[in-house]
């Protein structure tokens, strides 16, 4: 259903992140973006009120989290999606999508770390031509 395929989508992309980590060059760069995430924040115009308090508390917790190594492992992608949408009953996942997702997302883990590096400067040649 619409659920499994929006968190498979989304799994693949924390799959990729996980691929990074180690990466020559990567791991500081993440800890420098979410640095420069704080100080760039208040120029965002949002749309919600509560909006530049929720990036806060999110910064805080990536910050506090060191270096995402959990999304390494499917199994822990797939429960960190399933958390990330229980709150919202439209795309929560069931749990025979949550088990599709889980054995879809340890199917794939293998071609995402493969192309990380393909996929990294196919996303750079993009933000470039923007």
């Amino acid at each position: 259903g619409g659920p499994s395929r929006g968190a498979a989508e989304v799994g693949v992309e924390l799959l990729f992140d996980g691929a990074l980590v180690g990466e020559a060059g990567s791991d500081g760069a993440y800890l420098r973006a979410l640095a420069k995430a704080s100080e760039h924040a208040p120029a965002i115009a949002w749309s919600r009120e509560d909006a530049p308090s929720r990036l806060r508390r999110l910064l805080f917790r990536l910050r506090h989290a060191g270096l995402p190594h959990a999304l390494r492992d499917p199994l822990r992608v797939t429960e960190r999606l399933a958390r990330a949408l229980e709150p919202r009953p439209r795309l929560r996942l069931a749990p025979h999508e949550r088990i599709l997702v889980e054995r879809w997302l340890g199917h794939v883990h293998a071609d995402v770390v493969r192309a990380r590096h393909a996929l990294l400067a196919e996303t750079f040649q993009r933000i470039e031509r923007v």
